[in-house]
């Protein structure tokens, strides 16, 4: 297991690589010989960073991951989205959803700028996608505390054939 991350990662049998998430060449470099990406690294929401922090991290770094992954061949990437996606987080008072329960088809209104770069990255990973062949997994993490290991392969081997799955994760 190898964990990119701004700061060194200290636990036993983890290669650590200190980067940043926009750095595309330190991602291309990272990547070479890995089978899977998983991509947890952003600006969880819209009260840590101002927002043209938010959008550069967010939707930036997901570009430079799914670049440097397709740079390198790795052709399987999950992706952390968020329901601010859909308008469904950080919003007001009887803002809910349209129907439930949600599905890929729900209409998405984002309604601060968090939300929209989560939008952003939801629209580039299905066109880049598309245009590159990458088998790409996107989805809503609700207070996640994951271990990141053989549990995402087998998740990434299961679903071989798909290529845009929505799916959600909440831990009590």
């Amino acid at each position: 297991l190898t964990v990119l991350d701004r700061l060194p990662v200290q636990l036993p049998q983890v290669h650590s690589i200190e980067a940043d998430v926009t750095d595309h060449n330190a991602l291309r470099k990272a990547f070479t010989g890995q089978e899977a990406v998983v991509h947890l690294a952003a600006i969880p929401n819209p009260r840590t960073a101002p927002a043209d922090v938010t959008f550069q991290i967010n939707v930036q770094g997901t570009w430079a991951v799914l670049q440097a992954a397709e740079d390198c061949g790795v052709k399987r990437v999950i992706v952390a989205s968020s329901v601010a996606a859909l308008g469904l987080h950080y919003n007001p008072p009887g803002w809910g959803p349209q129907y439930l329960p949600i599905d890929e088809d729900h209409p998405q209104s984002p309604i601060n700028p968090y939300g929209e770069s989560k939008l952003a990255v939801e629209r580039m990973l299905d066109w880049f996608g598309a245009a590159h062949g990458l088998l790409l997994w996107y989805g809503d993490i609700l207070a996640v505390y994951a271990v990141v290991g053989l549990a995402w392969l087998h998740f990434f081997r299961e679903r071989a054939g798909a290529t845009r799955l929505r799916w959600a994760v909440a831990l009590l």
